[in-house]
């Protein structure tokens, strides 16, 4: 008779992701896993693979839970200001969430060895993308609607968005106080918008 699983997956999959942003990929061992989950190692590989089989199933639900938090607000039917206020707060959140203190599992690949895996590459492009074209609708409808300026293309603007939410991610694995890391945001949305 086989033996069924002892454990939930996601459960799993979000200890494990935990471990691999704190970590890295290069430094994360099977039994940092094993240690930080209480799933044996033979289970591990038995549901999902090898390390980097497991890596990409955690990164694979960062990115939805990320889609589902960034862009879902990003997607509101609402005056484009008021969308960035929101996504400004968002921001603010995730930088001050106990989870968003240790980083981003994105930037962390692209800071990583792992980053010349050509599926890691893949995915973090596909969302560094998705992400910005989402901000940058945004930032178009509002110079359309007259609530923005039209200084910059929309894509700059995101871009430059998105490259300073990198840097708060930067500051934050450098331990930064919270309130210095919100004030970056407010400073970058106040100097733009």
């Amino acid at each position: 008779m086989p033996r069924t699983r002892e454990f939930e997956e996601t459960e799993v999959l979000q200890k494990a992701l935990q471990t691999f942003i704190i970590k890295g990929y290069e430094s994360t061992s099977i039994q940092d896993v094993v240690d930080a989950t209480g799933v044996s190692r033979q289970s591990l590989y038995n549901t999902f693979g090898d390390k980097k089989a497991l890596y990409l199933k955690a990164f694979d639900a960062y990115c939805t839970r990320m889609k589902e938090e960034v862009h879902s607000v990003l997607e509101q039917d609402k005056p484009a200001r008021m969308v960035l206020d929101d996504y400004r707060q968002t921001m603010k959140d995730i930088a001050a969430s106990p989870e968003g203190c240790k980083g981003c599992l994105l930037v962390n690949a692209v800071m990583g060895n792992i980053y010349a895996d050509p599926e890691v590459k893949a995915r973090v492009k596909t969302m560094f993308d998705e992400h910005d074209r989402a901000l940058a609708d945004v930032i178009l409808r509002g110079q359309k609607a007259g609530e923005l300026p039209k200084k910059h293309s929309p894509m700059a603007v995101a871009q430059m968005f998105h490259a300073c939410m990198i840097g708060v991610t930067v500051l934050a694995r450098s331990e930064a106080p919270k309130q210095d890391m919100i004030g970056v945001i407010d400073a970058l949305f106040e100097g733009i918008l």
